[in-house]
C-alpha cells in the first residue's frame, strides 16, 4: 500500500478532475458529471479543513492561503 502526504493527496486529486473535464469536454455524461462534482466537494473540503489550516500559520504561505480561501468563496 503507498502512502501519500496531503500534498500528493490534492495533487493526484487535481490530475483527477482535469481527467474527469476532460471527458466531459467530449460529451456530458451524467455519471462522469457526478463524480466530477463528488471529487471537487471532498477536494475543497480537505484543502479548507486541513491543508489552509496548517498553512495558515507561517509568514511564507499566508497569502497563498488567503487567495486560496477567497477562490473557495467565489
Amino acid at each position: 500500500v503507498k502512502t501519500m502526504n496531503i500534498t500528493e493527496l490534492l495533487a493526484e486529486d487535481h490530475r483527477e478532475v482535469e481527467s474527469l473535464i476532460a471527458q466531459l469536454e467530449g460529451g456530458a455524461d451524467k455519471e462522469t458529471f457526478t463524480k466530477l462534482k463528488n471529487s471537487l466537494l471532498l477536494h475543497a473540503q480537505v484543502e479548507e479543513e486541513i491543508y489552509y489550516p496548517a498553512l495558515e500559520g507561517f509568514e511564507e504561505t499566508e497569502e497563498i492561503v488567503d487567495e486560496a480561501y477567497q477562490e473557495h468563496s467565489d
